[in-house]
C-alpha cells in the first residue's frame, strides 16, 4: 500500500516531539472543536437521553470518539512527559482512574454501532 505524505512546506504539524508551548498549542488546536451539541431525537434514538448532559439549548453535551481518542492520545503523550505535565505527582486512585480512562480508548478502540435510518 502506498502512502502520501508530501504534506507541503510548512504544513507538517509535530504531536510526539519533546514538550514545548507548540506542541502544547499543536495539541490545543486538533481537540479544541470535540465538544458538539447532540440532539435530542438522536440521544433518544441512541438509548442515552437520560444519561447525557442537557444544554440549555436542548441538545446534549457530546463529542465525537474520533476526538475522544485523541484526548487519551495526548493524555498518554503526556504520561510519557509526567514532569512537565504535572503528572509525576499523581498516585493511588487518581493515577489508576486516569490510566483506566486512556488505556481502553487506545488499546481497544471504538467498536460501537452507531444508530442508522437504513
Amino acid at each position: 500500500m502506498e502512502q502520501w505524505e508530501d504534506f507541503g512546506k510548512g504544513t507538517h504539524i509535530e504531536y510526539f516531539t519533546e514538550p514545548s508551548e507548540e506542541i502544547d498549542r499543536n495539541w490545543h488546536e486538533i481537540v479544541e472543536h470535540q465538544n458538539i451539541g447532540i440532539r435530542e431525537d438522536a440521544m433518544k434514538a441512541m438509548g442515552r437521553d437520560g444519561e447525557g448532559i442537557k444544554l440549555p439549548d436542548g441538545t446534549y453535551y457530546g463529542s465525537l470518539m474520533v476526538f475522544h481518542h485523541l484526548h487519551c492520545l495526548k493524555n498518554v503523550y503526556h504520561a510519557l512527559h509526567p514532569e512537565y505535565y504535572g503528572l509525576s505527582n499523581l498516585t493511588g486512585k487518581a493515577k489508576d482512574d486516569w490510566v483506566d480512562h486512556t488505556s481502553p480508548a487506545v488499546v481497544n478502540g471504538e467498536l460501537s454501532k452507531l444508530p442508522s435510518d437504513s
